[in-house]
């Protein structure tokens, strides 16, 4: 098939060439004159990799639907056939076992970052469109990778530096004049300090969601929400400062009425239902 002049492979032809490659065959070439029947080893092999195909991309948060125009077979550009082959051969590796299990969290975020990185290249832009981006930032809020990447972050170099702190801290012979009593007593206000600044920042999350929920509220649950107008992230982050300061409000939004709530429950709910991977 040759869309927008597109070289393009059937799923049916790479899963041959796999089943070929793995069975020591030529290449893909079957007898002309043999029938290959629903109980052919062959035949099977491809009904079993388009299950797996279909699995592991549903699991990484792309509609397969995408990938069959017009509800046909799937349609793969044929400079990236070994993409799908190796994402084929990816199944059974402990981190898509994970995927599949969809425990995201349990892979490490550039794990999933490659495997994002494969279906994108799959997508091609010039056979899908617009539809590669929609599928890649499915992929992106689905498996969450992005998020894991700064929480991994967060993790390694913040700890380390606290435990590094704490370690100066440690030895007895100093270039500093303080002794024990002073070290404990320091870091006892360390403590305190780590204490205070986290629960600051649980109280910022919990106003910054508050800001974002009242920013979606709409008078007619029928109306679409365009993400575009939603406030900046640090716009948000600086008026919840303001709130805990109990400084005057800088924000537009205002205290929605029960009305108003109930009419985002609903938008909510259709929009979830909207963008729900079949």
């Amino acid at each position: 098939m040759n869309q927008n002049n597109i070289p393009t492979v059937s799923l049916y032809e790479i899963c041959n060439e796999l089943y070929s490659s793995q069975n020591n065959e030529d290449n893909g070439k079957q007898d002309e004159n043999k029938q290959y029947t629903a109980h052919d080893s062959r035949h099977h092999f491809y009904i079993e990799q388009k299950k797996r195909f279909k699995e592991m991309l549903t699991c990484l948060g792309v509609n397969v639907d995408v990938l069959k125009p017009d509800n046909k077979a799937f349609v793969i550009p044929a400079e990236q056939k070994d993409q799908v082959i190796k994402l084929l051969k990816s199944y059974t590796l402990p981190e898509m076992k994970k995927i599949r299990k969809r425990a995201y969290i349990e892979v490490d975020y550039k794990e999933i970052e490659e495997f994002v990185k494969m279906v994108d290249l799959i997508l091609d832009e010039r056979l899908f469109g617009e539809n590669r981006y929609d599928q890649l930032a499915y992929m992106q809020v689905i498996t969450r990778y992005k998020v894991n990447e700064v929480m991994q972050n967060v993790r390694n170099e913040a700890i380390n530096e606290i435990i590094g702190t704490i370690q100066e801290l440690f030895p007895i012979e100093t270039k500093s004049m303080l002794n024990d009593p002073d070290k404990i007593g320091l870091l006892s206000y360390y403590k305190q300090i780590l204490i205070d600044v986290n629960l600051k920042f649980l109280k910022v999350t919990e106003i910054v969601s508050d800001l974002r929920y009242g920013s979606l509220v709409q008078p007619d649950a029928s109306d679409e929400l365009d993400f575009n107008f939603l406030e900046p992230i640090e716009q948000l982050i600086q008026e919840a400062h303001r709130i805990i300061e109990g400084k005057p409000s800088v924000s537009n939004l205002k205290e929605p009425s029960s009305e108003e709530l109930k009419q985002t429950v609903l938008l909510l709910e259709d929009l979830k239902s909207k963008r729900k991977i079949n």
